[in-house]
């Protein structure tokens, strides 16, 4: 299946969300912070998408949105941003993520999410190849 980095500064809802995609038949990548995942993305496979809370503690998840936009390497990458606080997206633009979900949320809800923006990727990249 697809490999997922799952961004959250909340150990247990890191855990919860990387078990149930595991489950699922997905390769899970965690990561705590936003240096933790700035290095995921600079030295390891790219993911094939990515999990992202607002509220990181040593920068926002807006900041790390919008570095992954503006990396022509890491752009294509499918974003779920996961908020307890969607007030924090007012200044991002839409176009720059494929959904948000707002904690709490049932976690199929996120399997669905996954599943659908991961075969949307997996489509084009066949596409693109024919």
């Amino acid at each position: 299946m697809a490999r997922i980095l799952v961004v959250d500064d909340d150990p247990l809802l890191l855990e919860l969300l990387g078990d149930a995609l595991e489950l699922a038949g997905h390769d899970v990548v965690t990561a705590l912070n936003g240096k933790a995942c700035y290095s995921h993305l600079k030295s390891r496979k790219l993911p094939d998408l990515i999990t992202l809370d607002c509220r990181l503690p040593d920068v926002s998840g807006t900041t790390i949105l919008r570095s992954i936009r503006a990396n022509p390497i890491q752009r294509h990458i499918p974003v779920i941003i996961i908020t307890a606080s969607p007030e924090d997206l007012a200044d991002v633009p839409e176009e720059l993520y494929q959904a948000l979900m707002t904690k709490p949320f049932p976690l199929q809800d996120v399997l669905r999410l996954v599943d659908q923006y991961t075969k949307d990727a997996e489509e084009l990249l066949s596409y693109d190849s024919c």
